[in-house]
């Protein structure tokens, strides 16, 4: 087996490289517009929510929670089958535990 070799280049600081990509990005100028008008523009500032939407901790899209060792012998060619020891819908806090060989199955919504 042969072992690989790591190049080192030799690297630029932060600030020269922001200077690089700065001098190749269009001139734009800051400007205030009414909401309806902003479509198609970026924001020139950071915007943060006072508040958390939803108020509980979720994933944006279905999943399973699993253990990563039950997966390690995984191949495309090879998959590896864990039984499904049942679901969680969004917005509710799991009572199920993920054990040896297991899958969890979380739901976007409640059906």
């Amino acid at each position: 087996m042969s072992l690989m070799r790591k190049e080192f280049r030799s690297l630029i600081s932060l600030e020269e490289a922001q200077s690089i990509v700065q001098s190749r990005l269009p001139h734009v100028t800051v400007e205030s517009v009414p909401l309806p008008e902003a479509r198609g523009r970026i924001l020139d500032e950071k915007v943060v929510s006072s508040l958390d939407v939803p108020g509980f901790s979720r994933a944006s899209m279905d999943g399973f929670a699993l253990r990563a060792e039950d997966t390690l012998a995984a191949r495309e060619d090879r998959p590896v089958s864990l039984r499904l020891a049942g679901s969680v819908p969004m917005g509710v806090l799991p009572e199920l535990r993920v054990a040896q060989g297991e899958a969890v199955y979380f739901i976007k919504r409640v059906q």
